[in-house]
């Protein structure tokens, strides 16, 4: 009997056809949003990964260059830093390592559009206070760090001749024992 009622059917009706488009349409829709809200996600947690990484990396450049100074000044600008033999400073939202009368990116490669902001203080005689801060498309991250600068000698200190002892500067110059 059911066989025969399938044998007479010659195809599908309207209302069934207009049915099936319309779970069809559901389905899709649902699929549509939730393919990209995952993209949307994926895409911001690797905008994030790339910017905490950069901000790392600065972080630990800075730590590993200066940790061996005997000779460190904290500047109030930037420009002051232009002349000097080895200096580290943000400009234009780039990280520069001044070395030798030379200016270089501080990571060593093009890492896109994040703009950087640096600021230095000093901590106590021999400890240097930093923080690194990058921020690319509306997304922000930074990191404070606090250093022993390990080659001071007992009767030196870093130097910092501006404002309170709260206010940052913008660059450090430094300077390296002679090699024996």
């Amino acid at each position: 009997m059911i066989l025969s009622s399938l044998k007479e059917k010659k195809g599908l009706t309207l209302i069934e056809l207009v049915i099936a488009l319309a779970i069809f349409s559901v389905v899709l829709a649902a699929s549509y949003t939730f393919y990209f809200y995952v993209y949307r996600s994926i895409t911001i947690a690797s905008q994030q990964s790339e910017l905490q990484f950069n901000v790392r990396m600065a972080s630990d450049r800075i730590r590993d260059i200066v940790h061996f100074a005997n000779e460190m000044e904290v500047l109030q600008y930037s420009e002051e830093a232009a002349g000097q033999d080895e200096a580290i400073y943000a400009d234009s939202s780039a990280l520069i390592h001044h070395k030798s009368g030379a200016a270089a990116n501080l990571l060593g490669y093009n890492y896109g559009n994040i703009a950087f902001q640096i600021s230095f203080n000093k901590k106590d005689d021999v400890f240097l206070w930093y923080n690194v801060r990058g921020t690319k498309g509306g997304q922000t991250f930074e990191i404070s760090r606090e250093i022993q600068i390990l080659s001071i000698p007992e009767d030196e200190e870093i130097i910092k001749s501006f404002g309170d002892p709260s206010t940052t500067g913008e660059a450090i110059v430094f300077h390296f024992p002679p090699a024996p």
